[in-house]
């Protein structure tokens, strides 16, 4: 029983290292909708002039439609083979680069097994009434207009995923933070 819980010390161990050593020069930001990724992703992109691509446009523009017709036409597999071929090729076309990800992407494994192995993943995180008053803000009603239901589904997928968002190199918890106290949490966590 000793041995075994040296090893697995030193499994942990060559895990948070190569957690540490991973390249920061591409970046991705996983996270349900509401909790800031494209607010922090474009202040990053911005500052550090490095190009933000949010996945979900660029499925729109390979499929040569809207989610919504894509999902209409192909389904989710047709949705999910764009996301990987997007995730895939900025990966390649690009040296440095920073994506923002749809929140169900943590669904596809593998998809999500080649993002947490190619991009130093960041968890962008927040309570479950706060996503959905910054989703609300942004003038999409749909979530509280169309479900009277939607806070408890929120907190059903929140459960759901957290195990698997939780694989990120970091996690970022934007809850109660300003904009500005969020993205020195960013940077310090792509510094480090």
């Amino acid at each position: 029983s000793i041995q075994i819980k040296d090893l697995l010390s030193y499994i942990n161990k060559i895990d948070s290292q190569s957690k540490i050593r991973k390249n920061r020069k591409k970046i991705a930001l996983i996270g349900l909708r509401g909790a800031g990724k494209t607010t922090l992703g474009k202040m990053y992109s911005k500052q550090h002039n490095i190009p933000l691509f949010e996945i979900t446009n660029e499925i729109e523009k390979l499929g040569g439609m809207n989610i919504n017709e894509i999902i209409e036409l192909g389904g989710q597999s047709m949705y999910r083979r764009l996301e990987y071929n997007v995730i895939h090729n900025l990966h390649k076309k690009n040296k440095n680069l920073l994506i923002s990800t749809g929140g169900s992407i943590v669904s596809e494994m593998e998809t999500f097994t080649f993002l947490l192995k190619n991009y130093y993943t960041i968890w962008i995180k927040a309570h479950p009434k706060e996503h959905m008053q910054r989703v609300i803000k942004q003038g999409d009603l749909r979530p509280m207009s169309s479900n009277p239901k939607a806070m408890d589904d929120l907190n059903n997928i929140l459960k759901e995923r957290e195990s698997l968002y939780s694989k990120a190199d970091a996690i970022i918890n934007t809850e109660n933070k300003n904009e500005n106290d969020s993205y020195n949490d960013l940077l310090n966590k792509i510094k480090k």
